[in-house]
């Protein structure tokens, strides 16, 4: 897959933002010949190599460690350069650079509900080096986004889209299916938290809102100088 994206869009810049599956050569590698970036989990079980020279260089951690607030939590981030892993039968080597984050928060506990402080770690593969200045950048910015992608993937499995493992024997009815799907979970977010959205849907309906927001996209009334126009204008977005 790797080889036909870069095939297909030879100057599209792509960043991976890949769980704990994924931590390996020949994976890495074609990553780096093509240039892409990559933020990977690396979990306890993986890399073995990895991990002893990331705790063997642990005091150097302060020199690239930065720790803005995230989230109500507060992080200790820190990064860890000139890390080499070798792998395959005939030894290749690839630099791994990583980034670790040990946080404490306050949460609510299930059982209680008293609020508790809990610490927790995370730990990525980093396709660049990490500095002072881009460790919260590809940490808290970067690898903490795929938890969101996540999220939202598990929402369209679980949560009454029935995404699932979907099947086909025709391409277009797959990709047809998948738009239609992410078309469908962002109407009804934006249904869910914006005003505006929701007394139109109790005004004309649910099956009638959807019918105007589907003409609205399939018709001509969206005159392009009209659309730049709006674009160019700022408008609040309430959420509630």
């Amino acid at each position: 897959m790797a080889e036909r994206l870069k095939n297909y869009l030879p100057r599209l810049p792509i960043r991976l933002w890949l769980e704990g599956l994924y931590p390996n050569g020949p994976l890495m590698a074609p990553c780096r010949r093509y240039g892409w970036q990559y933020l990977m989990v690396l979990p306890d079980t993986c890399l073995p190599s990895g991990w002893e020279a990331v705790t063997a260089r642990r005091p150097r951690l302060a020199k690239n460690r930065k720790q803005p607030p995230w989230q109500g939590r507060q992080p200790r981030l820190g990064g860890v350069n000139h890390l080499t892993y070798r792998y395959g039968n005939e030894p290749h080597t690839l630099p791994v650079p990583v980034v670790g984050c040990a946080e404490t928060g306050r949460e609510v506990d299930p059982d209680s509900g008293e609020l508790i402080t809990k610490q927790s770690r995370h730990v990525w593969i980093s396709s660049h080096p990490l500095q002072q200045d881009n460790v919260h950048e590809r940490g808290n910015l970067g690898a903490r986004r795929r938890g969101g992608i996540e999220l939202s993937i598990q929402i369209e499995n679980c949560h009454g889209y029935h995404y699932e493992h979907r099947f086909s024997q025709n391409w277009q009815a797959l990709k047809g299916l998948h738009y239609l799907l992410r078309l469908a979970h962002l109407f009804n977010a934006l249904a869910q938290g914006t005003r505006r959205v929701a007394q139109q849907g109790r005004t004309l309906g649910v099956p009638a809102f959807l019918r105007v927001v589907r003409e609205t996209c399939a018709n001509r009334w969206l005159r392009h100088a009209w659309i730049q126009q709006l674009l160019a204008t700022p408008f609040p977005l309430r959420l509630e």
